[in-house]
């Protein structure tokens, strides 16, 4: 079981599955025309085509890096991880589709993307590789795969959550309605980028190991909110949205900095 092949695998994973994934693909996957069968076809086609893409991109990254090091390409485990990921992403769609309720679940989200790495482990069971050691190789794929979970999958991460746990509020975009009013208003997908590029500070100050800096971060956003936080309800996932964005991103960036240490 070669490590390094398994990081990329999952590294891969999580730049097709959310960087590499666009809207024309997720409105295929998921659609709305409420005609079941119809979108139960249209949705396999999206399948195809998101999973064509992620076969794409491991077999790129992951053969290359194989040929680069003079190793067997692990063709079977490809075919594996390939076939198991649309089998997996079908399954959603279609409960999507026929239960509309949980597609912004927040444990779908979460039990759809523990499978996707379950396949990945599973796959390499039967690897003939033997460079089980953990090296600096490995300890870079960590530190890009860390990385990018703290910065955009954390950001539909915390999306989910909140549109998971609220109740009375519904949510398009970065636009939170409230009674049927917008109440914050702003660029499309403007707060998703200002999550984006904050845990990458945070991430950043906690590499140069300086978390005092911390604070600036939350007086900038706080001030830059103040007007909005008069609204009770905005305020309640304001703060939720927030502290679960510093939690990953101080995590994260702690992580990478052991990593950075131990190179």
């Amino acid at each position: 079981m070669n490590i390094n092949l398994i990081l990329l695998c999952i590294l891969c994973h999580f730049l097709m599955d959310f960087l590499f994934q666009n809207d024309t693909i997720l409105k295929l996957r998921f659609p709305s025309y409420k005609k079941k069968s119809t979108d139960i076809v249209k949705s396999m086609k999206g399948n195809f085509y998101h999973t064509l893409v992620h076969f794409i991109g491991l077999f790129f990254i992951v053969g290359g890096y194989s040929v680069y090091n003079n190793i067997a390409v692990p063709f079977f485990s490809l075919f594996i991880i390939t076939i198991g990921h649309f089998i997996i992403d079908f399954i959603k769609s279609f409960i999507i589709i026929y239960f509309p309720d949980f597609k912004d679940n927040l444990w779908i989200f979460l039990i759809d993307q523990m499978l996707h790495i379950v396949v990945i482990l599973v796959s390499f069971l039967r690897s003939d590789n033997s460079a089980y050691e953990f090296n600096n190789t490995s300890k870079i794929l960590l530190i890009a795969i860390v990385f990018l979970l703290s910065t955009y999958v954390s950001g539909i991460f915390i999306k989910i959550l909140i549109k998971y746990i609220s109740k009375r509020d519904k949510f398009f975009n970065d636009e939170v309605i409230i009674n049927n009013r917008i109440k914050n208003s702003g660029a499309k997908n403007g707060g998703f980028i200002i999550g984006i590029l904050e845990r990458t500070f945070i991430l950043v100050i906690m590499i140069l190991n300086q978390p005092s800096i911390i604070g600036f971060v939350l007086a900038v956003k706080s001030v830059a909110r103040f007007k909005k936080l008069e609204d009770e309800n905005f305020a309640e996932y304001f703060i939720i949205g927030t502290f679960i964005s510093f939690i990953i991103a101080i995590i994260g960036g702690r992580i990478i900095y052991l990593l950075f240490q131990s190179y």
